[in-house]
């Protein structure tokens, strides 16, 4: 056991050395040598303190506890401010804009051509042709006005042309070959045959129109009129309109036009 004079003056020696590291703990980093000199002091004392074992001692019912070596660091502050998480917008889903002329033009491409047209014909489902002709009674006489004034007497022309109706044998083949009673397609004579005869030539009118029935003028119906466009210009020409001064065109107007005036007349 150490003398009381020397355990006080020991005690007071660590609180001296324990305050002034604190104290050095807060100062700024060290400029002078005279302050490295009295660290490099401080330290030296709480190393021999630890070596000769002194880690504790009890004075009047107080506990010191001797700190642990006190190591002054250099503090470097940075002053640049902390570096802010930049936050990446969200990227908003671009509209894609479709150009008005591409969207016309797709259109366009599925809208009827128009009556001047020279886009390929239309063709409407079997029996249409059949119905219109069949739903409007002027339609099949008017044609034959136009066409012959409805002569049952004439024969066949220079050009090939027979009947009442004025058809042609390539008119009858695309018609389906109707033939008279008992006759046969493999006989020369068969198609001037029928073609003389009105009722078989009527036969092969409605089957032609009905295979290649079409809207010839853009109204977006069928009806007689496209009938006699067919009949009188052929199913690849019907577009172009049905105007005077042809006999046929003017015929047949002047005849669907008095029909369907009787009609509406005795619906009165």
């Amino acid at each position: 056991m150490l003398p009381t004079v020397a355990r006080t003056a020991l005690l007071l020696a660590v609180l001296l050395a324990a305050t002034v590291a604190q104290q050095f703990q807060q100062l700024q980093p060290l400029q002078s040598s005279s302050q490295r000199e009295l660290l490099l002091l401080v330290q030296d004392i709480q190393n021999q303190l630890q070596q000769q074992g002194f880690q504790g001692f009890q004075q009047d019912g107080l506990q010191v506890q001797l700190s642990q070596p006190v190591i002054l660091e250099r503090r470097v502050v940075s002053v640049d401010p902390p570096r802010e998480q930049q936050v990446q917008p969200q990227l908003q889903a671009q509209r894609v804009a479709v150009p008005v002329q591409a969207v016309q033009a797709a259109q366009q491409a599925r809208q009827r051509p128009a009556a001047n047209s020279t886009g390929k014909p239309q063709f409407v489902d079997p029996g249409v042709g059949r119905w219109v002709l069949q739903s409007d009674p002027s339609c099949l006489p008017c044609i034959c006005e136009a066409a012959s004034g409805c002569d049952e007497a004439i024969g066949c022309d220079d050009r090939g042309f027979c009947g009442p109706f004025l058809l042609s044998k390539r008119y009858w083949t695309l018609a389906g070959k109707p033939l008279l009673k008992g006759d046969s397609v493999d006989r020369p004579a068969a198609s001037s045959d029928c073609l003389r005869d009105s009722f078989c030539a009527a036969e092969a009118v409605r089957g032609y129109l009905d295979r290649f029935a079409q809207d010839c003028d853009g109204d977006r119906r069928v009806d007689c009129l496209d009938l006699a466009r067919v009949h009188f210009q052929g199913p690849f020409n019907c577009r172009a309109p049905l105007q005077p001064p042809t006999d046929f065109s003017e015929t047949f107007r002047r005849c669907w036009d008095a029909s369907r005036q009787n009609s509406q007349n005795r619906r009165r």
